[in-house]
């Protein structure tokens, strides 16, 4: 894969995946279980989970709805 190729693919990732923060999250995913921030954080920092800290504020990378993993294939594939 060139450089060039992995620039195209860095932006696809960016384009299925967005950032929420981790009370959103919990809401979003889920809303009737009493997992805590900590225990998210503990995930993100152990890699169970994708997130990430910026400045002091924790977000969780979450895929966008509607992209299948056939429509990744085909971006790849197109690039």
């Amino acid at each position: 894969m060139t450089s060039e190729q992995l620039e195209e693919f860095k932006l696809i990732i960016k384009a299925i995946m967005r950032k929420v923060r981790i009370s959103k999250y919990l809401k979003e995913m889920m809303p009737s279980d009493s997992v805590t921030n900590q225990t998210v954080i503990n995930w993100i920092k152990s890699g169970q989970l994708r997130g990430e800290k910026r400045g002091g504020l924790w977000l969780v990378f979450v895929e966008e709805q509607g992209l299948d993993t056939l429509d990744l294939v085909t971006l790849l594939e197109a690039s």
